[in-house]
Order: C-alpha cells, then structure tokens, then sequence
C-alpha cells in the first residue's frame, strides 16, 4: 500500500529532484566486504545508510548493521541471515523472501516509512511525503530474535516465525496470514487489528 500527499513547504529554487530522508541515524560501524557492490558499501559507510538502495539478492552475512538507515531500500531475496539488525531502521523496506534466520533484530524499526521527495512548480518548493509498509512476505525469521520491534502494518503473509522472540514486538495492524509462529516466544507481543494465522497459535 501507498499513500501520498502534497505540502507546500517554502519558496526556492531546486535543480533537479532531490530525496530528503527523514531521522536518519549516526553510523560508526565499520563493514566487510561480504560480496556487496562497492558502491552500496560505500553509501553505508559515507551516509550511514542504503535508504532506498538496491540490494535485492545480496549476499550480507558477516555485515554489523546495528543502527544503520535502510528505509525503502529493496532487500528481498537478501541473506541476512544472523546478521545483528538491532535499532535499524527498515521502515517500508522490502524484505520479501529475505533470509533473516538467527538475526538480531531486537528494538529494529519496520514499520510505515516515511520519507520527502522536493520538486518545484511554479518557484513553489513541494514535497510528497510517501508513507509505505515493511514487505516480509514469505521472510525466513526462525529463532530470530524481534523483541520490541516495531512491525505496525508489516505483511509478515506466509512468513517463517518458527521459534522467534516476538517478546513486546507490535504487530499492530500487520499481516500474518499464512505466517508461521510455532515455537515463537509471545510474551507482551501486541497483535491488535492484525490479520492472523487461520491456525490457533496461543
């Protein structure tokens, strides 16, 4: 799901587009290599981010990603399986099909991303401001651990939850259809208006 809308936000002059992100937190981590494209790297290292980047497939294991901005960026198809996410900020990524099993994912931020995108009319500067859900859809998470995440509005459709620490994570909203929580600790977890499992899982 998408929602857009319009605000005036000043008057000046602007070249080209340009993408604003919002709350985009310090990066002191350092990374490998871990088959990455250069460029990726250093856009990790350079904005402590990849908000909006590419990196469907890619191959992140051994990657200390605590804190780093991933807002929008496409991951689906990444193996960040056991890889330590905590405090990163995910909001609207696309982790479809993703591997995160044994990842740390503890007080993570996946839920709606929001992010500004200026362009003039008329000597108006203007800003959409694009709200849009985390795609977990069929994500491998077993034994990961999620505890106090936010997952507000996520598609968790058809995931693997198996044996997760989903303690106080906040699944308000989201979609578990089809999802898989056997053996998932749900101590505090908030499921309020989420699409569940036709299965019982408590």
């Amino acid at each position: 799901m998408l929602k857009t809308f319009n605000k005036i936000v000043g008057s000046r002059k602007l070249l080209g587009n340009q993408v604003v992100f919002l709350a985009v937190p310090s990066f002191t981590n350092q990374l490998s290599e871990a088959g990455m494209n250069p460029d990726d790297l250093k856009k990790l290292k350079v904005t402590g981010g990849c908000a909006m980047g590419d990196l469907q497939d890619a191959d992140l294991r051994g990657i200390d990603l605590r804190g780093v901005n991933l807002l929008a960026a496409n991951l689906s198809g990444a193996n960040l399986s056991g890889v330590d996410l905590r405090n990163a900020n995910l909001s609207g990524a696309n982790l479809r099909n993703a591997n995160l099993s044994g990842a740390n994912l503890s007080e993570v931020n996946l839920q709606v991303g929001i992010f500004r995108h200026e362009y003039m009319v008329d000597d108006e500067l203007c800003a959409d401001w694009i709200y849009h859900e985390a795609n977990l859809r069929g994500a491998n998470l077993k034994g990961a651990n999620l505890s106090s995440a936010l997952l507000n509005e996520a598609d968790l459709e058809g995931a693997n939850l198996r044996d997760a620490n989903l303690t106080n994570t906040n699944f308000s909203e989201a979609i578990l259809s089809e999802a898989d929580l056997e053996g998932a600790l749900l101590v505090g977890t908030i499921f309020e208006d989420a699409e569940m499992p036709g299965k019982e899982i408590f």
